[in-house]
């Protein structure tokens, strides 16, 4: 039987020798979370207090878990053309154990050894299977919805609006923008839209960035890339423009 919501439990010994404790789990998708998302790291400080008598938080994240339409990760050449470049993605939460597995069989494949799992994990392996392209075809129709979605978003706020440590999308000069208000005091303005193919972004309160649904790219409030598909940052543009 499978509990819900999961959790994920890791103990941690850093280079002082002081031990942490790791609590993971309240997944959400990029971009598409229905709750603000510091409400993730809520509920899961209130989990490690109520079991393990936690004190304080130190540090909290949102890690991205890439899942490939099987399920099964990529590891090894990553495409047909390209003999000496290999890949390994898709650890389907399982990013630990599967990490230390891909290096493995990556040094195997250069160094020209045998390997158990690289046919089993191999990028290049057989065709889509019916059910994969069903899920294809589903996760396309999904990014399709959330580009309507986000593109039909309409701020209700102007960047004079925003206090202290806030962020969202404000209307300026009649021109829709991405603005955040840093601890100074200090306006972060920047366009919108994400860079890698057009959709509309959502701000992150919890870690102070812009996040897209389709297709998962993260920017920073000043508009560098944090995570791809994205390569090019995100237009600053000015509070007046």
């Amino acid at each position: 039987m499978q509990i819900r919501p999961s959790r994920s439990l890791r103990s941690i010994t850093d280079a002082s020798g002081e031990s942490w404790l790791l609590i993971g789990g309240n997944d959400h998708e990029t971009g598409k979370s229905s709750s603000p998302t510091e409400a993730h790291y809520n509920t899961l400080e209130t989990f490690g207090r109520s079991w393990y008598g936690l004190e304080e938080v130190d540090y909290h994240w949102s890690a991205q878990d890439m899942m490939t339409l099987d399920q099964v990760p990529y590891i090894g050449q990553m495409t047909a053309s390209s003999p000496h470049v290999y890949v390994g993605t898709g650890f389907n939460k399982w990013g630990m154990a599967m990490g230390a597995l891909a290096a493995s069989l990556v040094t195997d494949l250069i160094l020209e050894k045998s390997n158990n799992y690289q046919e089993l994990f191999n990028p290049l392996r057989s065709k889509l299977k019916t059910k994969d392209l069903q899920q294809f075809t589903k996760k396309n129709t999904s990014v399709a919805k959330d580009f309507v979605a986000t593109k039909a978003q309409r701020p209700q706020r102007t960047a004079d609006d925003l206090k202290i440590d806030e962020g969202a999308l404000v209307s300026i000069n009649g021109k829709k923008a991405g603005a955040y208000r840093d601890p100074h005091g200090d306006l972060h303005v920047v366009q919108s839209t994400c860079t890698h193919l057009g959709c509309g972004l959502r701000w992150n309160d919890a870690e102070r960035s812009w996040d897209c649904a389709c297709h998962g790219s993260r920017f920073s409030y000043t508009g560098e890339v944090l995570n791809g598909p994205a390569t090019k940052p995100l237009k600053q543009l000015k509070a007046d423009e």
